[in-house]
């Protein structure tokens, strides 16, 4: 009577099922935890907060003093860039950033827990006072260094008194000179005027002496400076000694009363002005020989700016120091929240365990035993047994389950004959299965089979039932420790679950292949296996054949890509495994293989290939891999080969091939080849690296002449990506070659005494074809020009620089006689390139486009830069001397960028000279290249050239450049490059840019 009230209750609060006991047990178990939870967090709750609070001022004060710091990065930085370069716009940048400094540094030394930080307080004045005092020292210094007058103290002496006294010596030279002009007929006269000529020749050397003393000074001081400061004064004292005697023959011939009235006038004006420049000169060599007066800026860098810079630096991480040290007070609090969490941890472990022993003990009794009664009610109900008890349960889903066991004991009783007539059913569709099927036992014995077996085999239904396994396939074992009646051993753990290819034994003793798979099964506790079995002699054949054609060249026979790339990466595998595997790939390109096929035709060239890749075959050891990439590129895989042998091998591939002469209908062509070699050892990482390295090595013994061997080290790793870039470049180069996409454009070069147009450089540029550009631009054909630097480079290396300098030449040249015939008497310059100097193709081009054209040679200037000059001097004379044979110009571009320049300059057959444009872009604001640009530019006259100066930007360039006498002008201020159309119907102007980097 209890119990069924109790049953009752449950019923009334959902405890009579598994899922409710289940959710109270659950909610206990949550509620016990959430206590727990909510005590540790009572305890932890007030220390995070404190935790919190020191944390955020931490941060606020340390973001102050990164401030502080960035911004004296800031200032120094700035600063620096102002003594390299000043200006107004980064002065006003280090001030602002000083006075933010002491903004910044009086609101940190007002903070709360700064005052209260005796050491920090102290250290935050300190960075106030200093960034103060570094202000003032620095606005001093800044003053100073904006005038170059005060920053050099000799400069003043230079500018204000020597100078003018060089143009007053000049005047009263050229005053003698003239005088003796119009007395040409008098012999005396004639000889007086070569003497005041020669003062004055004497004069300017003297004076550009020390314009490179000078210039040489104004560099940082050491011996080496000063022993090429002492040897520019004594050539100063040695002109000084020849002027001397000079003026004491005028003297003379002044006493003797020779000298016309200008002339003594002028020897007196000589006479005063040189003593004059003497004593100028000895005043400011002595302000520049000494160490510590010829500039004022360092010193005040040196004492005063950089220890400010270091003093306020240190300052500032002490008090980060200071503040990262206030952290360690909060260590204690977070060490007692973590002793309390921890017990808080302890509690709600033993709550868990303690509900884990209850859930097993409720798991025991009221869930696994029920379960396993049912469970044994299965077992024997498919023993066959009868009126089998189950259990009684108080749990809804054991009482669920006893009622689903009766359901099911009625539907499988029903369903037994109905499986009788599917088994019946299944052996029909058996017997007319095209594979065969086969099942036998543990000891291989054959237990059942089907028709396509006996058909397969030859055996009939008596002779094959009991027959062991091993007789139907060749070389089996069954089982592990048991052996069938045949030969040999079969483990079916190897075969089960996976189709395998196998032999099968035909009862008239022929074997065929078969296709097994093999299944186990356990049928009523014993271990069954079924294999099923299809013939497949025709299937292996075209196979085998497919294989054959997927892995070897068609045309050669030798294996291709994909099976050549296969055993690489095998290659490398076993080399990356073991320090002892080392292998090689040559990578072999035949030389004159286009030569081939363009003159003798592609049945040629194939039967070239074939007989090429026998040679190799031959050869190469049984354990090489001979491959054909494609076209005329072959590869040879050496295994087991060392560095020394390969030298050797690849060298014996290579003779083998030039000793090869190719016959074909009467003709006969000689075959070389270039070798890359790779090696493959432990360092490789894969087989693409190896393809790339051994690529780049052929290409390397390519440039090296050709009908080489080049083996790749690790001083041509740093080029393989210069390489594949560049490779990609001459393909575009080549293509652009054989389809015309260059385009030439013209730049005006002026007369600065007329601003007339006499003449222009011709410059080149390539067309971007490529189809996503011209979707991008719109179809503009002028901003899809490739400017030279993208691609000049790559085409020295890759020796196309003479094919374009030739096209430049043909098209140029045509242009300009067409010009011309429509009366257009205008000039061309032409920029030839180092290797040009040396290439038969360019010195055989110019005379015969002159002679094809009729146009005369003197409307054209070859332009050679200084650098590819003096590269080869003797060289270059040569060559230029040619051209001017032919009546043409010739220019040295970029003249001032060597290191001894007017050196050479006596010695190179050039009419003309282009003043590099570093000189002449800051020439209004740069007194050094104003001087450098006059040097220049009178050495050049004093030889007889003229003078052309490039980078001409504005108008205040161009009046200086008039006002030192420089013939001729080139820039965008003057005139920016025009596109010039090749088939003479337009010229449309091009975008910027073609003035900076190389104007080719």
């Amino acid at each position: 009577m209890g119990n069924l009230r109790r049953f009752k209750l449950f019923n009334a609060i959902g405890l009579n099922s598994m899922l409710g006991r289940t959710a109270a047990f659950a909610l206990a178990l949550i509620l016990a935890t959430v206590m727990v939870a909510w005590i540790a967090d009572r305890k932890v709750g007030g220390a995070a907060d404190i935790n919190a609070a020191n944390q955020s001022e931490r941060v606020r004060i340390n973001h102050d003093v990164r401030e502080l710091s960035n911004l004296l990065w800031h200032t120094e930085t700035q600063f620096q860039r102002y003594m390299i370069e000043p200006n107004a716009s980064l002065r006003a940048l280090i001030t602002t950033a000083v006075d933010d400094m002491i903004t910044r540094s009086d609101m940190l030394i007002r903070d709360p827990w700064v005052v209260q930080n005796e050491a920090v307080r102290q250290a935050t004045q300190q960075v106030v006072q200093g960034a103060r005092t570094l202000k003032s020292k620095l606005e001093a210094i800044m003053d100073i260094r904006a005038d170059p007058l005060k920053v050099f103290p000799a400069m003043s002496l230079m500018v204000n008194k020597l100078l003018p006294l060089n143009a007053e010596f000049l005047s009263a030279a050229t005053l003698g000179v003239r005088e003796a002009e119009d007395s040409v007929s008098d012999p005396e006269q004639r000889r007086i005027g070569m003497l005041f000529g020669e003062t004055r020749y004497l004069w300017s050397q003297r004076i550009n002496t020390f314009r490179v003393f000078a210039t040489i000074r104004l560099g940082m001081f050491s011996s080496s400076v000063e022993s090429t400061i002492s040897a520019t004064t004594l050539d100063i004292d040695v002109f000084g000694q020849q002027l001397k005697r000079n003026l004491e023959q005028l003297r003379a011939l002044d006493a003797q009363g020779k000298l016309g009235l200008q002339q003594s006038e002028a020897f007196a004006e000589l006479n005063r002005v040189f003593r004059a420049w003497n004593i100028g000169f000895d005043e400011m060599k002595s302000t520049l020989m000494i160490k510590d007066r010829w500039r004022r800026d360092i010193p005040m860098l040196r004492d005063d700016i950089q220890p400010h810079f270091i003093l306020l630096a240190e300052t500032l991480r002490k008090i980060e120091t200071a503040v990262e040290q206030r952290a360690t007070e909060d260590i204690g609090a977070t060490t007692e929240v973590a002793n309390q969490l921890s017990a808080s941890l302890w509690l709600l472990t033993v709550v868990v365990v303690v509900a884990t022993v209850l859930g097993v003990v409720y798991f025991e009794f009221q869930i696994r035993r029920p379960m396993t009664r049912v469970a044994q009610a299965l077992k024997a109900e498919a023993a066959g047994e009868k009126n089998i008890a189950l259990p009684d349960s108080s749990i809804q889903e054991a009482r669920d389950l006893v009622s689903a066991f009766d359901d099911m004991r009625a539907q499988v009783r029903a369903r037994q004959e109905e499986v009788q007539s599917r088994e019946q059913r299944l052996r029909a569709i058996m017997d007319n299965t095209a594979e065969g099927i086969v099942t036998f036992d543990v000891r291989g014995r054959v237990e059942s089979w089907n028709q396509a077996v006996l058909q397969l085999f030859g055996w009939n239904e008596t002779e094959i039932a009991g027959m062991a396994f091993a007789q139907l396939i060749a070389a089996v074992t069954i089982h592990e420790g048991e052996r069938a009646a045949g030969q040999g051993e079969f483990a079916v753990a190897d075969y089960v679950g996976r189709e395998t290819e196998v032999m099968g034994c035909h009862r008239n003793n022929t074997r065929f292949p078969l296709a097994m798979k093999v299944s186990r099964m356990v049928l009523a506790g014993e271990t069954k296996y079924t294999a099923l079995l299809a013939n497949i002699t025709e299937r292996k054949a075209l196979m085998e054949n497919l294989r054959k054609m997927a892995e070897h060249d068609g045309l050669t026979g030798l294996f291709n890509r994909s099976y050549f790339q296969a055993e690489l990466e095998r290659a490398v595998e076993r080399a990356k495994r073991s320090a002892k595997v080392q292998c090689a790939l040559m990578y072999i390109d035949l030389d004159n293989f286009k030569y081939l096929n363009d003159t003798l035709g592609h049945a040629a060239g194939d039967r070239l290939l074939v007989e090429v890749a026998r040679m190799l075959n031959s050869r190469s050891r049984r354990s090489d891999i001979v491959a054909r990439l494609g076209g005329d590129e072959f590869t040879v895989l050496l295994n087991d080969i060392d560095v020394e042998m390969i030298r050797a091998t690849a060298e014996s591939f290579r003779h083998q091939l030039a000793d090869y002469v190719f016959h074909y209908e009467g003709k006969t062509v000689d075959i070389g080849c270039s070798i890359g070699v790779s090696m493959i050892g432990a360092h490789t990482t894969s087989a693409g690296q190896v393809m790339s390295e051994a690529d780049v090595a052929c290409h390397f013994a390519k440039r090296g002449g050709r009908n080489r061997v080049h083996l790749f080290t690790a001083d041509n790793a740093a080029d393989v990506r210069t390489m594949s870039i560049d490779m990609g470049w001459s393909h575009r180069i080549k293509q652009a070659l054989e389809h015309n996409r260059f385009v030439l454009v013209a730049q005006p070069v002026v007369e600065t005494r007329t601003r007339a147009t006499t003449g222009y450089e011709i410059l080149i540029r390539m067309r971007d074809d490529s189809p996503h550009v011209n979707a991008t631009r719109g179809g503009d054909e002028d901003s899809a020009l490739i400017m030279p630097s993208g691609f000049l480079a790559a085409a020295e290396r890759f020796g196309l620089i003479t094919d374009i300098d030739a096209w430049v030449i043909e098209h140029a040249v045509r242009h300009l006689a067409h010009r011309r015939r429509g009366g257009d008497l205008v000039s061309y310059s032409i920029n030839l390139s180092g290797h040009s100097l040396t290439a038969p193709k360019i010195a055989q081009i110019i005379p015969r486009m002159l002679t094809e054209t009729g146009l005369a040679p003197s409307a054209l200037t070859f332009e050679v830069t200084e650098t590819a000059a003096i590269a080869d001097m003797g060289l270059a004379a040569a060559f230029l001397s040619k051209l001017r044979a032919l009546g043409c110009h010739t220019a040295l571009d970029d003249f001032g960028v060597g290191m001894s320049s007017l050196a050479y300059l006596r010695d190179l057959p050039v009419d003309a000279v282009k003043i590099d444009g570093r000189f002449v872009k800051k020439l209004e604001t740069s007194p050094i290249d104003q001087a450098m640009v006059r040097a220049m530019n009178d050495i050049a006259h004093a030889l007889g050239k003229t003078t052309i100066a490039e980078f001409v930007e504005n108008e205040a360039i161009f009046q200086y450049l008039i006002d030192l006498g420089v013939d001729y002008g080139q820039g965008y201020h003057l005139g920016k490059p025009e596109r010039i159309d090749l088939d003479f119907l337009t010229v449309a102007a091009v975008l910027p840019g073609s003035q900076q980097g190389n104007n080719r």
